[in-house]
């Protein structure tokens, strides 16, 4: 289900992530509608919770980041979260937040399967080290954003529902 941002609020600069707790994909859009978060580029992150719903950490992404990248070859994450696990810096609940704007005129860059394919992929990868993807956000460049958790459960919230079974290895393959 597509949402949208209200883009009448004023972003406020001084606003900080640490501010904020976020236990909810409408955390992130509120987040998002306050806070200098969207950048008008393609952008991708992981945000790293505590039990709290507070930011605790999170891998700053690049245009080269994507929730595609990072399932096809999840390393990078997962030895971050690795190496500062062992120092008791990082959390081990996470949140992607996907920005990506239309590439050219008429891009839609709603959620496909693919995308639902990305994140089931790397939500397994994630697991096996300990770290529990609860979502990806995903912003259109517009005013349109996405709950992946939500297309998958029907809510936007976090919580210990199980998101459904889906045999990765099986879905059709798709870019």
């Amino acid at each position: 289900m597509a949402h949208t941002l209200d883009q009448s609020i004023a972003v406020d600069d001084q606003l900080s992530i640490h501010d904020f707790e976020f236990r909810d994909a409408t955390h992130v859009a509120r987040f998002a509608e306050r806070a200098s978060l969207l950048t008008g580029a393609a952008n991708c992150e992981s945000w790293h919770l505590g039990r709290d719903g507070r930011f605790s950490c999170g891998t700053n992404g690049t245009a080269l980041d994507s929730l595609r990248e990072w399932a096809l070859d999840p390393e990078r994450l997962i030895s971050t979260f690795v190496e500062f696990r062992k120092q008791g810096t990082c959390t081990p609940d996470w949140i992607v937040v996907d920005e990506r704007p239309p590439r050219w005129p008429g891009d839609d860059s709603a959620p496909s399967e693919a995308d639902v394919q990305h994140f089931m992929r790397l939500r397994y990868q994630l697991e096996v080290v300990g770290i529990r993807l609860m979502d990806v956000v995903i912003f259109d460049g517009g005013a349109r954003w996405w709950s992946m958790c939500e297309l998958l459960t029907g809510t936007t919230a976090w919580n210990d529902r199980p998101f459904p079974i889906v045999d990765v290895q099986r879905l059709r393959r798709v870019a």
